[in-house]
């Protein structure tokens, strides 16, 4: 189901990288047990934390979620699989099956998310994919306790070469260590460049949520804003054309690392 009375959980771990996740796609990553690395609350009423796919179909302008999460737009058949080894999501919209594959490698402190898209109509379909999450990189109680501080010390970049967002903690005092984090898209075949964004304000914009951000409803492409900014998320768009009966596969990475160097090999080995 894609939604029940009381979320069914599924938690896959490495015993440094954990990533937490519910029935509807829902959850977060943690890091050493108490770093988190996307930001997540304790909210019944409000599950749209996490880690998220969009997809967009650009002749009609509709769009979804890989999961249940965070569109809550109910699909034709929905399955939540949870294996010893990963979670899966399947889910059919608009003649359009997604089979999302997540798992977290035991050698690398990082999570690998795969999606297979399959077009099982008759027309040629140009689809967008859009990931999203917010920022974290904190003790989890510091970033609850004191969220808009917390946001403050994170500087983040764009790896052309390897379609990779690169985000820093800044250490505040000497016994601070610095954090890395690292989120990025890997696909057979480019259709476009990759479009990103770092800006939450710009990404889901006043008044909106990550239901129906800004960027998913308006035709607009991702600014591309890096560095220091009030609250920074991860996005990255990527285009994907699939012939009738034809499937195409799209590969998101977010992995965290405690040097610059370390977390550069693992942008080089994933991407």
């Amino acid at each position: 189901v894609s939604q029940s009375r009381y979320p069914l959980t599924r938690i896959l771990s490495n015993r440094r990288y954990t990533v937490i996740l519910d029935n509807a796609g829902a959850g977060c990553s943690y890091f050493n047990g108490d770093i988190t690395l996307t930001r997540f609350r304790e909210d019944g009423l409000n599950g749209a934390y996490g880690s998220f796919v969009y997809v967009k179909d650009l002749k009609s302008s509709s769009y979804w979620s890989a999961a249940f999460q965070p569109t809550l737009v109910e699909p034709e058949i929905y399955e939540a699989v949870f294996n010893l080894d990963k979670i899966e999501y399947k889910r059919r919209d608009d003649g359009i099956s997604s089979h999302m594959e997540i798992a977290v490698p035991p050698e690398d402190n990082v999570e690998v998310k795969r999606i297979t898209i399959t077009n099982l109509g008759e027309n040629l379909r140009e689809l967008e994919f859009t990931s999203f999450g917010e920022v974290a990189l904190a003790g989890a109680r510091a970033d609850a306790a004191h969220p808009a501080f917390s946001k403050m010390f994170v500087i983040s970049e764009f790896l052309e070469d390897y379609d990779a967002l690169l985000f820093v903690r800044r250490s505040r005092s000497e016994h601070d260590k610095e954090l890395y984090m690292m989120h990025l898209v890997s696909m057979p075949i480019v259709w476009a460049p990759t479009q990103y964004e770092t800006s939450r304000e710009l990404f889901i914009g006043r008044g909106q949520t990550a239901v129906a951000p800004r960027a998913m409803k308006q035709s607009v492409s991702l600014s591309g804003t890096t560095g220091t900014v009030l609250d920074p998320v991860f996005a990255l768009r990527s285009k994907v054309e699939i012939e009738s009966g034809e499937s195409q596969q799209i590969c998101y990475v977010t992995g965290v690392a405690e040097s610059r160097d370390e977390i550069l090999r693992l942008v080089k080995k994933y991407s």
